[in-house]
């Protein structure tokens, strides 16, 4: 399903924009980087407050996980099949919902042609985005087509609707824009302190960005989103951080936190696994897959899989309640 609007990118982000009392600059593009929210000398809004609840027992929320995914290819179809007969309540990326395929228009296509139903369907939409660096800089992307299709996106904590929180049964998921100005990432940590710092007590709480800040490449980690860079991931009580960007499947495991690059959606642009892995390093996959998510009032499981592929090669996690250590 296709899903077309008749809203221009434009205008959508000049209302973005006018609602918050500034200026568009004429000359900015659609393909341009990251504005800066700081720049625009916003007061600095009240972190959404997180709805997930804990679950009693028995009961489970099953979500998927999408990333580098928008190649309009079989890969893609494949993969939107697999993760549909899942039935998920919600389907999240970790960015590149375009990915500078030829003939494969951003958004409209790249997302519409595969997920379509789960933007605007029925049950209204449900599928919620991280930002890559490709859907700012693709031709015919950007940041305002990427709003003008996605205008269901909160803009409670970033009016650009960049970084954002979404809940379902016990599960928070928050998700930050790593291509985001410098200036900007103290906005993006004091949301995610404050949201985090409202869960209910006994829920899930998984944040998703698109660059990795632990991996083997082949792309270079983002040093800046790393816990000593004021990123406190662990100690503010997040459980699982979920990226994108390299078109593998690893699982990197750093002070007892899983950051777990979710794969590639889409064949054309698959890659091979580093020769060389990061310390910490569990595991590594090729090929396209997705991830479901499951969490229950015991555990939280992530388990990848690759579309026609054997059940018994998928790369399961388990994350137990009780294996659980909270920080001040």
């Amino acid at each position: 399903m296709t899903r077309r609007r008749s809203t221009s990118a434009a205008l959508v982000l000049m209302t973005l924009w006018g609602t918050a009392g500034c200026t568009l600059v004429s000359s900015w593009s659609q393909n341009a980087s990251a504005p800066s929210a700081t720049s625009t000398s916003l007061p600095l809004r009240p972190a959404s407050r997180p709805l997930a609840q804990a679950s009693t027992p028995g009961q489970k929320t099953t979500v998927a996980v999408i990333s580098d995914f928008g190649q309009c290819d079989d890969g893609e179809q494949q993969v939107a099949d697999m993760v549909r007969s899942w039935d998920p309540a919600l389907i999240f990326s970790a960015g590149d919902n375009s990915q500078g395929v030829e003939g494969c228009v951003p958004f409209i296509e790249s997302v519409g042609a595969y997920y379509g139903d789960y933007v605007d369907g029925p049950d209204g939409p449900r599928l919620y985005p991280a930002l890559g660096n490709h859907d700012y800089e693709d031709e015919g992307a950007g940041l305002a087509a990427y709003r003008a299709y996605f205008d269901y996106l909160e803009t409670d904590d970033d009016f650009l609707g960049r970084w954002h929180l979404k809940s379902i049964g016990d599960l928070n998921v928050y998700l930050l824009d790593s291509n985001a100005p410098a200036d900007d990432m103290p906005l993006q940590q004091h949301f995610l302190r404050s949201a985090l710092g409202q869960a209910a007590p006994n829920t899930w709480n998984v944040v998703i960005f698109h660059h990795p800040p632990f991996t083997s490449g082949p792309h270079d980690p983002r040093l800046d989103m790393r816990p000593e860079a004021g990123w406190n991931f662990k100690e503010w009580g997040v459980d699982l951080v979920i990226n994108g960007h390299q078109h593998v499947l690893e699982d990197v495991v750093v002070d007892g936190l899983h950051y777990v690059t979710v794969g590639v959606g889409g064949q054309t642009l698959v890659r091979p696994c580093p020769p060389v892995r990061a310390l910490g390093s569990l595991t590594c996959m090729e090929g396209v897959g997705a991830a479901r998510l499951v969490t229950t009032d015991q555990a939280l499981s992530l388990e990848y899989r690759q579309p026609g592929a054997d059940p018994g090669s998928a790369y399961r996690l388990e994350i137990p309640r009780s294996s659980l250590t909270r920080g001040s």
